[in-house]
């Protein structure tokens, strides 16, 4: 007999605060595990993160914004 088991996702990296400077590139990590698998998603200000020619992030964890801009 098999048993399918789910886990609650959690994160396995405490964020922390970072600075970086304007118009530099940086990369944000984000762990979580759980079963299945917790699908990541990126927000700022309560808007999801959309790809473009300046920011990328992968279903890996990671988001990389190429050139940092204030707003």
């Amino acid at each position: 007999m098999l048993f399918k088991y789910l886990v609650s996702p959690y994160f396995r990296i405490t964020q922390q605060n970072i600075s970086v400077f304007e118009d530099h590139p940086i990369t944000l990590e984000c762990f979580a595990s759980g079963e299945p698998k917790p699908q990541i998603l990126w927000y700022k200000n309560g808007k999801r993160i959309i790809t473009d020619s300046r920011v990328y992030f992968d279903s890996f964890g990671y988001l990389a914004i190429n050139q940092v801009r204030i707003t």
